[in-house]
């Protein structure tokens, strides 16, 4: 028997801005609906006591969000719903790309108007559920007819939840690997983080201060025109009227150029001196560890499995542990110690000339061990670099990240340097390990050229011309052969899978295959990547070549896609259409547009398939490590994934430390035979990158 199971429940806590886990220790069960099979929906006031029978007798409980479900049930009725006998329809969905709101859901599988989730029912859910503000709570005894409307809402959504679990496709979500890794990823979420709440108020308080100076520094040079630096277009407006200085925009980067041009009128630096540090803050980040960590002082629910809709990667929620700040090299251990002291005994402006700055940096800082406990963290060395090699076969690049895991080479940066500059990786300087090392094997591998090169090397401070640019972009290419070759040959599998449905085709390590409105990119690890309704746009004439076939020649780049050619050259062909005189056909998917939030058609091409496949991968080597650590017989648990790290706590003077899970980082898949991995960290009472 298959049990659907929803409830409405009410906490005076703001769920948005607190999350499940505190919301859930205020929380009371209003409604629950329920139905067993395909049998009508039923709604009681409530949590009835049948349910657990129900419960017990179902082989799947199907709820969509059961961990917002399972953590108010645990709080407010006592009731320990058998994580292994859920089945979760926004996981479901997450698992093949789709968003994970029940409504949004419904959209894309086409719902009609009766089975889809009522959209009325959000003046329900904000009547009956919500503290409203200056009003009395509402009640079932309040707003009797209102309240017959909230049962039958709560009725009806279960309807849309049937539909999906029926419709969705289930080959990732009921794959034993994931739904295990899920599984884990729950009781991750359960767990949680410590979090140093003292330091978390006493950051708040300086930052606020200190805002409160700048703000009065800003008015007091503005004669009042602008209140805060954070007002960015009044601040632009500012500088041109009254001091004829014009900046593009208020990035980090234009301000710190502009701030070295010693000719700026002194209170035009100051100005952008303040904006540099009004911008630098993180209250938010502590105001939400404030609002959101449980009574025990426990930050939970802060990982999404599946949250990033194309690769299957962890996405943050609340504090948004994948979005932490960076900081600079030089804030080290020590310094971190320092900038946590100075903040804790409120005298950090006293102390630091770059407060808020180092109240930024030390937000890491905010997550540490409990009582008795210590933290390991470790972390994937170029895992990206490493899987992308691996999928496409580059062996020399293989062999070099195996030659320096055993310590008898260089690391992979001095390699590419020494390959692109034509000498031997010993003889390549920092700077250039960075310029023709490092850069272009983060911007290259996806396909990116100059663009791509430019915005990468600005994060690392790197003013190249344009000409060195290219040459580096177009030797890095030609020292990569079957990464170049893999991006054409993925996009060529991808249009021939969608052009022949139910057809498998393979690409190197992976396989393709279009099944009615999915296609299929399975993965080694046997999960698959999936692009809903798939479409080939007609060939056009190729906009590289114009229909000549042969390789173009632009007056000053000839890889920028938007520039129009000045002559053809006669020998080479063209890479985008190989000569046959056309653009290749574009294929497009229905997906969540990561910028509107918008169900809407996609475009893709080769080097953002070799992405999304090149990510999942490296996804799938974290979470098999994950699964590792959590079945077998270690002292360590998991508490946090950040990117290609993992967080784990430890018993002191137990013998596992951040070199032990290190290690198992570090042994590939049974899936991966072949695939170089390293991973190194460190063991500490406070959360830092190294």
């Amino acid at each position: 028997m298959i049990l659907y199971l929803d409830t409405e429940t009410f906490s005076p806590v703001d769920l948005k801005r607190c999350g499940v886990h505190r919301y859930a220790e205020e929380a009371e069960v209003l409604l629950t609906a329920w139905a067993e099979d395909d049998a009508e929906a039923e709604v009681e006031d409530g949590w009835p006591a049948h349910i657990a029978d129900r419960i017990a007798a179902a082989e799947w409980v199907v709820i969509h969000n059961s961990h917002f479900d399972r953590t108010v049930l645990r709080h407010a009725e006592g009731v320990d719903l058998p994580i292994s006998k859920i089945w979760d329809t926004m996981a479901q969905a997450r698992s093949v790309g789709l968003p994970g709101g029940l409504g949004k859901i419904g959209d894309v599988l086409g719902l009609s108007a009766d089975e889809a989730k009522d959209k009325e029912g959000r003046a329900w859910i904000n009547l009956f559920c919500k503290l409203r503000k200056g009003k009395e709570r509402a009640t079932k005894h309040t707003h009797p007819e209102e309240w017959r409307r909230f049962r039958e809402y709560a009725r009806r959504d279960i309807g849309p939840m049937r539909h999906a679990f029926k419709r969705l496709p289930r080959a990732n979500y009921a794959n034993p690997t994931e739904r295990a890794l899920w599984e884990v990823d729950q009781a991750i979420n359960d767990r949680g983080v410590t979090v140093d709440l003292d330091l978390a108020r006493a950051a708040v308080a300086a930052v606020t201060e200190e805002q409160a100076r700048l703000a009065a520094r800003c008015v007091e040079l503005t004669d009042g025109e602008v209140q805060r630096a954070t007002q960015r277009a009044k601040l632009l407006a500012h500088l041109l009227e009254a001091y004829g200085v014009s900046l593009p925009d208020l990035t980090a980067s234009t301000l710190e150029r502009r701030l070295q041009d010693e000719e700026l009128p002194w209170p035009v630096r100051e100005l952008i001196a303040i904006r540099l540090q009004a911008s630098a803050t993180s209250t938010s980040k502590y105001q939400r560890l404030i609002d959101a960590a449980s009574s025990d002082g426990r930050l939970r629910g802060t990982l999404e499995w599946c949250g990033a809709a194309r690769t299957g990667r962890w996405a943050g929620r609340l504090f948004q542990p994948q979005n932490l700040p960076r900081s600079p090299a030089w804030f080290n251990e020590r310094e971190q110690a320092a900038t946590v002291s100075a903040l804790k005994a409120g005298c950090a402006d006293l102390v630091f000339d770059d407060m808020l700055d180092r109240a930024s940096y030390a937000l890491r800082g905010s997550i540490v061990a409990s009582p008795g406990h210590s933290l390991a963290v470790s972390d994937l060395s170029n895992i990206e670099g490493r899987v992308l090699a691996w999928l496409a076969g580059e062996e020399w690049k293989l062999d070099a990240f195996r030659a320096y895991d055993d310590g008898r080479g260089p690391d992979l940066y001095y390699v590419t340097a020494g390959s692109v500059l034509g000498k031997p990786p010993e003889a390549v300087t920092k700077d250039e390990r960075q310029s023709a090392g490092k850069v272009p094997e983060l911007a290259c591998g996806y396909q990116g050229a100059v663009g791509a090169f430019a915005s990468m090397a600005a994060l690392y401070g790197l003013d190249l011309p344009e000409n060195e640019v290219l040459r580096i972009v177009k030797q890095w290419r030609r020292s990569n052969p079957e990464i170049v070759s893999f991006w054409y040959q993925l996009q060529d599998a991808a249009l021939s899978a969608t052009r022949t449905p139910g057809v498998e085709i393979t690409c190197r390590k992976l396989r393709l295959r279009r099944d009615g409105a999915w296609l299929a990119i399975r993965l080694p690890s046997g999960r698959a990547l999936l692009y809903a309704q798939p479409r080939i746009i007609p060939a056009r004439r190729c906009t590289w070549c114009h229909g000549t076939g042969k390789e173009p020649i632009y007056a000053e780049d000839d890889l920028d896609f938007e520039r129009q050619p000045i002559g053809f050259s006669d020998d080479d062909k063209c890479y985008d259409c190989r000569g046959r005189g056309k653009h290749p056909e574009i294929l497009t998917y229905r997906g969540l547009d990561p910028y509107t939030r918008r169900w809407r058609a996609i475009h893709t091409y080769g080097g953002k398939l070799v992405e999304n496949v090149t990510q999942a991968v490296a996804r799938d080597v974290m979470g098999a490590a994950l699964l590792k650590l959590e079945r077998g017989n270690y002292p360590a648990r998991a508490l946090l994934t950040v990117h290609d790290e993992i967080i784990a706590e430890v018993p002191d003077g137990a013998e596992f430390d951040h070199d032990d899970l290190s290690g198992l980082l570090s042994i590939p898949p049974p899936w991966a035979e072949g695939l170089p991995l390293a991973a190194g960290g460190f063991t500490t009472k406070r959360y830092r990158k190294e």
